[in-house]
């Protein structure tokens, strides 16, 4: 994985990974967390509320 833009951030609250050539996307919080694959077009999404 040379030539692809990766992007990772993390804070206390959240973290997400970024692959911008493969165009998806990971990202979780504390009450969310969401997965998106943009080029294979499905999404996972998972919520907890109170």
């Amino acid at each position: 994985m040379t030539e692809r833009a990766w992007r990772i951030g993390m804070t206390e609250e959240a973290w997400h990974i970024e692959v911008t050539e493969k165009a998806w996307r990971i990202r979780m919080t504390e009450k969310a967390g969401h997965i998106e694959m943009t080029e294979m077009a499905w999404s996972i999404r998972i919520r907890e509320d109170d």
